[in-house]
């Protein structure tokens, strides 16, 4: 992957069924367009993506229609390697009693023995829900069975929930035996 095209492209074959896709990308990518974050919790990504030290710089999500808003919105026994995400901007709300809206730059909500190592961000993450719960994270909003090393986070991190707001600095909140 070398540049937004090949970014979205990827995206793209992932969200077409391609759930287990591999990727290596080989160039800093500046992001114009708003994302749509890869991976949903009916469809989560399970590939590898090891971003091989290269930036990823501005990244936006700030619709209300994704309940797992990041890079990646859901990843299940997934591998997210050496990405480095510069000016993120992920605000979700989403107003409802039964689902909570996740936020995190990396990824929404992380399950299912899901990696993350060598990652990092900066920028600023947000969850809000006027009527239940609310996650954000610096790198992930939710990570249930998720093993996390040597990745480091400075995003301004923010959540409001009506019942209960859940904000950390590599994680919203944690479950399922994760290990950070």
């Amino acid at each position: 992957i070398y540049d937004e095209k090949d970014l979205i492209a990827f995206a793209q074959a992932v969200k077409g069924g391609n759930f287990t896709l591999n990727a290596l990308q080989m160039d800093n990518i500046k992001l114009e367009k708003e994302w749509e974050p890869i991976g949903t919790f009916e469809n989560p990504y399970q590939g590898t993506y090891n971003g091989n030290g290269y930036t990823i710089t501005g990244l936006k999500v700030s619709v209300d229609a994704y309940l797992h808003a990041g890079l990646f919105g859901y990843t299940s026994g997934a591998t997210l390697v050496n990405i480095h995400l510069v000016e993120v901007s992920v605000n979700n709300t989403y107003s409802s009693d039964f689902y909570s809206p996740y936020a995190g730059a990396l990824a929404g909500y992380a399950s299912g023995n899901t990696t993350i190592a060598l990652c990092s961000s900066t920028g600023s993450v947000s969850a809000t829900n006027t009527s239940g719960d609310a996650y954000a994270g610096g790198l992930v909003g939710l990570a249930a069975g998720t093993h996390i090393t040597r990745s480091l986070n400075t995003c301004n991190v923010t959540a409001t929930g009506r019942n209960n707001a859940y904000a950390g600095g590599l994680t919203g909140s944690t479950g399922n035996n994760s290990v950070i």
